[in-house]
């Protein structure tokens, strides 16, 4: 009987080891600071987009979080503040650092956990907080009548009519956006359309992310150096072996895991394009693969959902760890402009995303769907 037990245990520190090594990922541990940089979240009320909101404000950017559920996006906020606001004890504490930066400093200045402030030197401000850059803050005072660090924008990515709102209402002259997280995304879901009638998941992950990021475009480029749009796909996109002709899925044919597929490799395609076109501007663009993570994104059958957040929970990336790529992305210094990464690190994508006709074919199609052309 005892060695059954000595084997079962010895399977669960297996499978847990197997879990921290492989499953959770590479963590960031970059200590780049992002005061007076301003950055665009869609789907920041959840999941990846609320921690990759709370680690950029964490960091000292002000992050507009573009939601389509302004209710939740409220919670969300209190979430983070609750957390790591100005009234929490965990403000300044760091989930995780480089033991390069933690050694030699506490062997200096052992006491006060002083690697934590080279990331996290201030609590996320709730009200008002000194930006680095007077042409953010005045731009922001404009928008809300705040220098508050996390600022709640509607955006519903299945309405092109909102899309265009947003933009308008965030995209004032002198608007500089440093960063444009594209994070928002559906996942597997029922057949259905958008209210502009494409199918839900190419126009809600791809279709919409594309024309917000040809409408943000011209804030974009008045932010230096090097302003960054990450587009978060999926390692589903490798799997696709043949694009559909045209992207969009009939309903007799429609597959709901072979939508999203489709819609991711849209996004990986559609960040290395706009490295072809914007290499002269100065922005630098990437995809990535937040990892297989525990979140409220996939709407599939209850069974389906109840065994994910059951079983295989063990197995699955926290919203944290899942953030970590994006975070990379965002402070990497040596990053290649329309790469796709994946824990932390460049990784090789679906053939397709480098193939330059496909590229453009899927350029031409957006920009006829959005009304751009």
């Amino acid at each position: 009987m005892w060695k059954f037990a000595v084997s079962v245990a010895g399977v669960g520190v297996g499978l847990f080891a197997l879990n921290r090594c492989y499953f959770s990922g590479t963590i960031c541990t970059l200590p780049g600071r992002l005061d007076g940089k301003l950055a665009v979240v869609t789907g920041a009320n959840s999941g990846i987009g609320r921690e990759t909101t709370a680690e950029l404000a964490r960091r000292g950017a002000c992050v507009i979080m573009a939601c389509r559920n302004l209710k939740r996006a409220e919670e969300a906020k209190a979430d983070i503040l609750a957390r790591y606001g100005e009234g929490s004890r965990r403000a300044l504490t760091l989930n995780v650092a480089s033991s390069s930066i933690k050694r030699p400093i506490r062997t200096i200045w052992p006491s006060i956990r002083p690697e934590d402030r080279l990331v996290y030197s201030n609590p996320i401000c709730s009200t008002k907080c000194a930006l680095l850059n007077s042409n953010l803050g005045q731009s922001l005072v404009e928008l809300c009548g705040t220098l508050a660090l996390l600022i709640i924008e509607e955006l519903d990515l299945a309405s092109l009519q909102s899309v265009r709102e947003f933009a308008a209402r965030i995209c004032k002259p002198d608007t500089r956006i440093d960063l444009l997280i594209n994070n928002a995304g559906i996942m597997a879901c029922p057949y259905a359309l958008t209210k502009d009638g494409f199918e839900s998941q190419v126009g809600t992950n791809h279709l919409g992310h594309f024309l917000l990021t040809e409408l943000l475009m011209p804030a974009i480029k008045r932010a230096s150096p090097n302003p960054r749009i990450i587009n978060v796909s999926s390692l589903a996109h490798e799997r696709v072996q043949k694009c559909p002709e045209p992207w969009l899925i009939p309903a007799s044919e429609y597959k709901p895991w072979t939508a999203y597929r489709y819609s991711k490799l849209a996004n990986a395609i559609h960040a290395r394009q706009l490295a072809k076109r914007l290499r002269k501007d100065g922005v630098v663009t990437a995809s990535v693969h937040p990892g297989v993570v525990i979140t409220d994104l996939f709407k599939g059958p209850l069974i389906l959902r109840a065994l994910m957040h059951t079983v295989l929970r063990p197995f699955m990336k926290s919203a944290w760890e899942g953030a970590q790529t994006t975070m990379h992305v965002v402070l990497a210094n040596d990053l290649h402009s329309g790469a796709y990464y994946a824990d932390c690190a460049p990784k090789k994508p679906n053939q397709m995303v480098l193939d330059d006709k496909l590229g453009d074919l899927l350029w031409s199609f957006s920009e006829k769907a959005v009304g751009l052309a």
